[in-house]
């Protein structure tokens, strides 16, 4: 699958993460991220230090269920990244 953050150069606001990612604490004491990859890139990009999290304590199970339903909602997806999403 091609990088597209390697060619992604939209002139980015120095403002605001509208929805916050969703994150799970990590067993080395940091945080693994649930939901909101593309937000969490473009905030990189954006070079901010900090973005909005809302910390959910969930199973494995839970996390790749919230990770799916996520992606799912995007409207990029192919035929082909919905399939793969749905058997894992």
């Amino acid at each position: 699958m091609k990088d597209i953050w390697t060619n992604w150069r939209l002139p980015l606001p120095p403002a605001v993460v509208l929805q916050p990612v969703t994150v799970r604490p990590a067993k080395d004491g940091k945080y693994a991220l649930i939901a909101g990859e593309c937000r969490w890139k473009a905030s990189e990009l954006a070079k901010k230090e900090t973005i909005p999290a809302i910390v959910k304590v969930v199973s494995d199970q839970q996390a790749l269920e919230l990770t799916i339903a996520e992606n799912l909602q995007r409207q990029d997806l192919s035929c082909v990244d919905q399939h793969e999403l749905s058997t894992g």
